[in-house]
């Protein structure tokens, strides 16, 4: 025991700032399950570090974040080698001051971490500015399925598309950014962070985030949104819009997709309408099934045309070709999602509330209450129609 005491002694400074990262994580950890609490940190500290980190992150044209993977890994190799050298030469107790820092390193990113993204899960929710819906009768949805499958039709005229049917990017990579960082400003209210971090693409490990059929990343300790530019034209600003969210303060998963969706179908762009509409197609379907008539869900069908149907099936075939760690991937995204957001990999799916009741003795499909994306699209609708 005096041998430890000594040992603590000598390295005082290490373990002072190793204690002192491990209480605030603890503190964190603790306090972030407090709304209040929360949205406090988020619209402060949160916001403050993300608007400076971002802004310095912002200036360079290549993602930060993939150089800190590769830094890490090269910390990583670069211990062990050390670690096992100094072992050797220098017996464990001295070459044991490098379990201290490894375990300091890791502390200090993690409590970052839950200091920038963690505390953001557990806000108080994000409340769209939505017309009310309530007035829309449940006659209304299948016109309402059909106006937007029109719409999309409108979009998809203003745009060009390659021989494989995929939908080509209007705009350059610099000027994306510049209308999505427009279609943010226009959303008024304190809830979010106002500066926009200018979304990278992962040139270094695309190819890795596609195998693993992920389209964006966010990492909050660089105040970065990143997204994956490999995956088809028809979702890149509806990502872009999602990843985006979240270093605005929008951790939840699924209301970061509902901002994506409002972002994207409010977009005075047809290229983002496109890409919002297109996203909510299987949504739509749901509100047309309403009608209860196969010769209307026949048209319901028949409105989309073939350059829509085209890009849908060239981004089927396009993931199809990408499942090999799919899996994984969804389990490793499952477990984060349920440490730090209390939410599983259903969040990133629209959640249909459907149900199959007896009306006249006949078997009647029915929609309790209108899913989010729906909620957003009879609000374009009403929006459009001058309501």
């Amino acid at each position: 025991m005096k041998k430890f005491w000594e040992y603590i002694k000598e390295y005082k400074i290490r373990f002072s700032f190793l204690a002192g990262v491990i209480v605030l994580f603890v503190l964190l950890i603790c306090l972030r399950n407090i709304e209040t609490f929360s949205e406090f940190w988020t619209r402060t500290i949160g916001r403050g570090y993300q608007t400076v980190v971002g802004f310095v992150t912002s200036l360079f044209p290549w993602s930060i974040f993939e150089f800190l993977i590769i830094a890490a890994i090269v910390y990583g190799v670069s211990w062990i080698i050390i670690f096992v050298i100094k072992t050797k030469r220098e017996g464990f107790r001295k070459s044991s001051t490098k379990i201290v820092n490894l375990v300091l390193v890791v502390f200090s990113i993690i409590t970052l971490y839950v200091g920038t993204a963690g505390m953001a899960y557990h806000r108080k929710p994000l409340q769209l500015s939505l017309r009310d819906t309530s007035q829309i009768s449940s006659e209304q949805y299948y016109d309402i399925s059909v106006w937007a499958s029109h719409k999309l039709n409108e979009c998809a005229a203003q745009l060009e598309f390659d021989s494989n049917g995929s939908v080509k990017m209007p705009y350059s990579r610099s000027q994306l950014y510049d209308v999505m960082r427009k279609e943010y400003a226009k959303i008024e209210g304190d809830y979010l962070t106002k500066f926009t971090a200018k979304p990278k693409q992962l040139f270094l490990f695309g190819w890795l985030y596609t195998e693993l059929n992920i389209s964006g990343v966010s990492f909050l300790p660089s105040g970065e949104s990143n997204y994956n530019q490999n995956i088809p034209n028809i979702d890149i600003p509806f990502v872009i819009a999602h990843e985006i969210a979240h270093t605005k303060g929008v951790m939840n998963e699924t209301e970061a997709n509902n901002l994506a969706m409002y972002v994207c179908i409010n977009s005075d762009d047809p290229y983002f309408r496109y890409s919002a509409l297109a996203n909510a197609y299987d949504s739509l379907e749901p509100m047309a099934m309403t009608s209860n008539d196969d010769d209307k869900m026949r048209q319901f069908y028949s409105v989309v045309d073939d350059r829509v149907w085209n890009d849908f099936k060239y981004s089927n075939d396009f993931w199809s070709k990408h499942t090999f760690f799919k899996d994984v991937s969804d389990w490793f995204n499952n477990l984060y999602l349920k440490i730090f957001g209390n939410q599983t990999t259903d969040a990133y799916v629209d959640q249909i509330d459907d149900d199959i009741i007896i009306v006249d003795d006949e078997p009647t499909f029915v929609l309790n209450t209108l899913s989010p994306y729906q909620q957003i699209v009879a609000d374009y609708w009403l929006k459009e129609n001058g309501h």
